[in-house]
């Protein structure tokens, strides 16, 4: 038994082991034992249960960032086009476009953790076929594609899962420690995932990256299963209208809607990169699958970097700090088109790799603070669906896009785009909270600040 600083440890009868019901007197030695706290960084370890769940999150990332580089390089030699990347990109994503709606309904309905056993075990055996079949010699394009897809419709139930688990395993005030801690393990992986990811493709080929996605869905399966959640929400009862409830309520929650409206433009314009990084180690660096592996890399380290920062906040996020960081993104988006060499351009996706995760951190929790236990997996179906939806949108446009004129110009549009629509989404949130900006004279030198209109 810990004991707070400044109390002391009732007497224990040492012949019996039990505590004594005599009371301590003056004279006998007060033992304090100090609780040591974990740092700000790291807080959400102290629950038992996540501590259990993050191996499980660790395993799991490697094997899905070992996959991505397989398939999307796998693709590439099938077919030459970026755009049949970015088509294979859209079939994982679709269904999640298509019915992340009632993948949410689904979420809230039934147990979490058994969910999760369920779709990584299907996962597990999509992994091993497609395997299966590189390793055999005889995968073609379409076998990508079905089983891209197939891999969608899993993500559809759990994705949202995944995402409303967090607050099953900590208390409300370390989700945004542990939604930072998810991301940073989900990036470390990112930096492990990619060049192991290279390494086996370029050496024996992609069928073994695909095998051992296989063998890390089913460990991962395996550790979610013993894990016992703390704070279990009620599972709602199936009940007409369940949908359309999770949707009033998101439109009558503000922070929730306009933080998934920017979630919903990220998911088109700023979530595409792997596409074109892709591209961009092959026509423009012409680096191969080790360049595009070292890129992607790259871009998840500075992911990491910014989700153990975002992280380690003990603030909120708000909506102007979402805002502005989307807003910062969509210009780095459009530096990085323009600046010479690979050097320049590597250094800046450190940056953006920063600036995705704050902003992707920020948005998950806001969502999660701001929404009822009883219809969170509904509202996270909607958060996943307009992110990973919209890359299945913009992916193969962008890629199209890229096709034709190239990958720099397809970075432009996204930067572009996404600073000019991120700007007209924080003059409607102004306006509707009657905020404006405002120029108050100091003694030094004028500062511009965020005023109520009355």
């Amino acid at each position: 038994m810990v004991v707070p600083p400044g109390t002391s440890r009732p007497p224990r009868d040492r012949s019996h082991g039990s505590v004594a019901s005599s009371p301590r007197t003056r004279s006998d030695p007060i033992q304090v034992i100090t609780v040591r706290r974990l740092p700000a960084t790291f807080s959400a370890l102290s629950s038992p249960a996540y501590r259990r769940f993050i191996p499980a999150q660790f395993i799991g990332s490697t094997g899905v960032w070992m996959q991505r580089i397989a398939q999307d390089w796998l693709v590439l030699e099938l077919t030459g086009s970026a755009a049949a990347v970015g088509l294979v990109v859209a079939m994982q994503f679709l269904p999640m476009l298509l019915l992340g709606l009632w993948g949410g309904v689904l979420v809230d309905r039934f147990p979490i953790r058994r969910l999760l056993v369920l779709t990584q075990s299907i996962a597990a055996a999509l992994a091993l076929l497609l395997g299966g079949l590189s390793l055999a010699g005889v995968v073609q394009v379409w076998h990508v594609y079905a089983i891209a897809l197939a891999l969608g419709l899993v993500v559809v139930v759990d994705g949202p899962a995944r995402q409303a688990f967090v607050s099953e395993l900590v208390p409300s005030s370390q989700v945004r420690n542990a939604v930072g801690l998810n991301s940073t393990v989900f990036q470390f992986s990112g930096v492990l995932g990619p060049a192991v990811s290279g390494v086996l493709v370029a050496v024996v080929g992609n069928g073994w990256a695909f095998m051992i996605n296989g063998l890390a869905c089913t460990a991962v399966a395996a550790i979610v299963f013993t894990v016992r959640p703390q704070f279990t929400r009620p599972v709602v009862p199936r009940a007409p209208g369940a949908l359309r409830q999770g949707l009033r309520y998101i439109m009558s929650t503000s922070e929730v809607f306009w933080a998934i409206l920017l979630v919903a433009l990220a998911g088109l314009m700023a979530f595409n990169l792997p596409v074109l990084l892709a591209t961009m180690a092959d026509s423009e660096f012409h680096t191969g699958v080790s360049g595009y592996s070292l890129l992607t890399t790259v871009n998840a380290v500075g992911a990491l970097v910014g989700g153990l920062w975002a992280g380690s906040r003990t603030t909120t996020s708000r909506l102007r700090s979402l805002t502005g960081g989307l807003g910062a993104l969509g210009v780095l988006y459009a530096t990085m088109a323009v600046v010479p060499g690979q050097w320049a351009f590597t250094a800046l996706l450190v940056l953006s790799g920063v600036a995705t995760m704050s902003f992707l951190i920020g948005a998950n929790s806001l969502i999660q603070l701001s929404t009822a236990p009883e219809v969170r997996g509904r509202v996270m179906s909607v958060y996943m669906m307009v992110l990973l939806g919209g890359q299945s949108i913009a992916g193969p446009l962008v890629g199209r896009f890229s096709d034709w004129l190239g990958p720099r110009a397809a970075l432009v549009l996204c930067g572009v785009v996404l600073l000019l629509v991120t700007a007209v989404l924080a003059a409607l949130m102004a306006r509707q909270a009657h905020l404006r900006l405002a120029l108050q004279r100091e003694r030094w030198a004028p500062r511009l600040s965020i005023v109520r209109v009355p």
